[in-house]
């Protein structure tokens, strides 16, 4: 829900009672951004409450310069650069290894009635399942390029990894998602015979 332009000056001027009213209208924005990208509410609530210090504290210049109704969106991009950051300072595994991607294998295409088979049985939930299944970078490259609509160069300089870097864990990650779904048709096949 977009707040209003009155309630975003208050939350601006300290209003703590207004802060908690944006944070209520915000919270399942940021909280659906933030489930893309961890796998557990606890670090998705972690990310969700930095960011929104982070909007507080840029309140007032973002009304400076915009109206309420741009709000969603500078949010959304705020929710989005702090997970990259809070990403950088936790990275803890190693970075993918650079490498092409192998075209042979990234032929690999569902037939049409293996897309109808799971689009009977896939949920959002499962699909969220199957995302969170993936190495955390992976998953990070795959949600900023389909989900949010970055480019490559752009998801290199956020996570700190080359541009090919990018495209192979792209490329790996949709293997592995085409991997899973076959898996999960095959099962719904089963039990449905």
């Amino acid at each position: 829900m977009q707040p209003g332009e009155q309630l975003l000056k208050r939350c601006a001027d300290n209003d703590r009672k207004s802060q908690s009213e944006l944070y209520r209208l915000s919270f399942n924005l940021l909280m659906s951004i933030a489930y893309r990208y961890h796998n557990n509410r606890d670090d998705a609530m972690a990310v969700l409450n930095i960011c929104f210090y982070k909007v507080l504290m840029g309140l007032q210049d973002f009304l400076k310069k915009n109206k309420a109704e741009s709000f969603n969106p500078w949010m959304t991009r705020i929710m989005i650069n702090t997970i990259i950051d809070e990403y950088r300072k936790n990275k803890k595994r190693k970075d993918c290894i650079e490498a092409e991607p192998d075209e042979k294998n990234e032929r690999i295409l569902l037939k049409n009635s293996d897309y109808n088979k799971i689009e009977e049985i896939i949920e959002a939930e499962e699909l969220q399942n199957m995302l969170n299944r993936l190495p955390e970078l992976h998953q990070k490259v795959f949600n900023l390029f389909v989900i949010d609509g970055y480019r490559h160069k752009e998801i290199a300089e956020m996570l700190d990894i080359s541009v090919a870097n990018s495209k192979w864990c792209l490329s790996t990650a949709r293997k592995e998602l085409k991997r899973l779904l076959k898996e999960l048709a095959k099962l719904s096949s089963k039990k449905s015979a």
